[in-house]
């Protein structure tokens, strides 16, 4: 069978998009595919590879991915362990596979960054068997002996250091430099396997068509709670002049500052790093006066692009309030501002777009919004008489 998840569960416009796997080691065992690259599975590369060694061939793998769920193992633990954990949008530059001694598994594999805007010729690669998919070392082979990465992090890592055993290392194409899953053939050990990356860099990122899980309070945001309001200014103002004092003018106002913050967290938007751009298509919430003129309440914004995290700091001001008091009048003013926090839970759209613009891929996928927004002030000034 071949990498069974390259076939069957993908588009045709998505099928060009990923490395043609060099297979290194042997037939035994039987096939395995680890990889959440799918419509299915919500196109999440790997975040991170675990492998188990002995001393001188690779016995397991199990692979993390940035959804956050971990693979099962394949092959089997065994007496030394390696990881390696790819920091958000970090990118492999080399990646090298070498057979064992005895040329029947994997000894040991490698890994090297790249570039994000690496333009590299699409290769189509159509489900085929996995004697005819990706090119296998030579046959017959057994073991597989050290793994290699490199990334554009300038970092190194070797799964299963075996390093007294350097012959007819096995140089992998890694693409664009996301890897997205693993294949090959194991039983008891890992007897094949290849890497598989995608071929074109990710360049955009869209996320839109939110849907909230609780529609009502989306429908209806003056129902939701977590409003508080507070008295941020209080003066009172008096004319205690003679009687034949001139009346007095008065004026409350001033300003303050305070910041808001809007924050969608989705796994996507972890998944690719800062060198990748995101627009966000939405509408949030604020807090506004309600309709009645008095009180606060949550209200909808418009829908506009938006970063998947802003911060801004809100100017508050009230200076709208004057007049004038006669001899034994007084005025009592005040300022009260509205704070408010509210999370949601969503579903909304994905849209990812390459360097080749002729690929995207398109999934939904689970997210959570959280708000801490102020009100402008609420002014309202009362006046006495003798």
């Amino acid at each position: 069978m071949g990498l069974v998840f390259l076939s069957g569960e993908w588009p045709p416009n998505e099928n060009e998009n990923f490395t043609l796997p060099k297979y290194v080691g042997g037939g035994g065992g039987g096939p395995f595919e680890s990889t959440k690259w799918s419509g299915k599975k919500g196109y999440a590369p790997v975040s991170k590879i675990e492998v188990f060694s002995t001393d001188w061939m690779i016995t397991g793998i199990r692979l993390t991915f940035t959804n956050g769920t971990a693979d099962k193992m394949y092959g089997k633990q065994d007496k030394y362990y390696s990881h390696f954990s790819f920091k958000a949008g970090e990118l492999v530059t080399k990646a090298t596979i070498w057979p064992s001694e005895h040329n029947n598994r994997s000894f040991s594999i490698g890994l090297t960054g790249v570039e994000a805007d690496t333009n590299l010729e699409l290769q189509a690669f159509h489900s085929m068997s996995e004697q005819t998919a990706g090119l296998v070392l030579r046959k017959p082979t057994d073991d597989l002996l050290r793994v290699y990465i490199k990334t554009d992090k300038n970092r190194e890592w070797y799964g299963a250091n075996h390093n007294w055993w350097d012959r007819n290392p096995q140089e992998v194409e890694v693409g664009s430099g996301l890897l997205i899953g693993v294949g090959g053939r194991c039983g008891s050990n890992i007897d094949r396997m290849g890497l598989v990356f995608l071929r074109s860099a990710v360049k955009k990122i869209t996320i839109d068509d939110f849907k909230y899980k609780d529609v009502n309070a989306w429908e209806r945001p003056d129902t939701l709670g977590g409003l508080s309001s507070q008295v941020i200014a209080r003066t009172k103002y008096s004319n205690n002049g003679p009687a034949n004092a001139p009346v007095i003018d008065w004026k409350f106002g001033s300003s303050m500052t305070r910041t808001s913050t809007t924050t969608f967290n989705q796994n996507t938007l972890t998944a690719y790093g800062t060198s990748v751009h995101v627009a966000i298509s939405s509408q949030v919430l604020r807090i506004g006066v309600k309709a009645t003129g008095t009180g606060f309440e949550w209200q909808k914004t418009g829908q506009r692009t938006r970063a998947h995290s802003e911060s801004q700091n809100d100017i508050i001001g009230w200076e709208h309030i004057s007049g004038q008091l006669k001899v034994g009048e007084f005025v009592v003013c005040q300022a009260v501002i509205c704070e408010g926090s509210v999370v949601l839970d969503y579903n909304a759209r994905v849209t990812i777009t390459f360097a080749d613009a002729n690929i995207k891929v398109t999934y939904q996928e689970d997210g959570v919004l959280s708000q801490t927004c102020w009100s402008q002030a609420e002014v309202a000034a009362t006046l006495s008489t003798p």
